[in-house]
């Protein structure tokens, strides 16, 4: 059996190599994946999104206060049937003093969009709060 297959295009012979059929098959597997995904899919993989949106954003102000965090955060995110986001992480600094960040907002996993309001606390002190942040992007 040869490693290659031949076809007629145009009256000229063309040769396709195994592996580019195998490409092309694993290329429109993946499309048809994710296009299969149910809403309960999507949601679950916003919710990833959302926890490391917030665990990098409350690392970056942790960060920005001069602080260092012991070991990483532990974070928790939902989105509801109706898009509301609620997501938290709690972690402790290398000095024993608690860390908390939330998220507040609303998702549309059919359109990849999520906006929330997020606040980070130290020792129970703000450290930072803003309003609108895109809660799908962890950079």
């Amino acid at each position: 059996m040869s490693s290659t297959s031949t076809a007629r295009h145009d009256g000229h012979r063309v040769r396709r190599s195994p592996r580019s059929a195998t490409v092309a098959a694993l290329a429109a597997g993946v499309l048809l994946l994710g296009a299969a995904c149910t809403d309960e899919q999507r949601r679950a993989l916003g919710e990833e999104d959302v926890r490391a949106s917030l665990a990098a954003r409350v690392s970056a102000a942790v960060e920005a206060d001069g602080s260092e965090l012991e070991g990483d955060l532990d974070c928790q995110a939902t989105i509801g049937d109706d898009g509301v986001v609620t997501a938290g992480c709690t972690g402790t600094t290398t000095t024993g003093d608690a860390v908390s960040g939330a998220y507040a907002g609303t998702a549309d996993v059919d359109a990849e969009t999520c906006a929330a309001d997020v606040v980070a606390t130290i020792a129970d002190e703000p450290v930072m709060g803003e309003t609108g942040v895109e809660c799908f992007d962890a950079g």
